[in-house]
């Protein structure tokens, strides 16, 4: 599954509620250079077990 974050808190809070994926790879995305604002494109696999 893809998941696009723009929020710290967000991401933190919906990888605790999806604790049958489990990260694979993350790719920072600044979309809006001239500012603080970040993106986060994660990959996640569902965890076997």
């Amino acid at each position: 599954m893809l998941y696009s974050s723009c929020s710290p808190a967000t991401l933190a809070r919906d990888l605790d509620v999806m604790r049958s994926y489990r990260p694979v790879r993350a790719q920072v995305l600044d979309m809006f250079p001239q500012t603080a604002h970040l993106e986060v494109l994660l990959l996640l696999q569902r965890a076997l077990g």
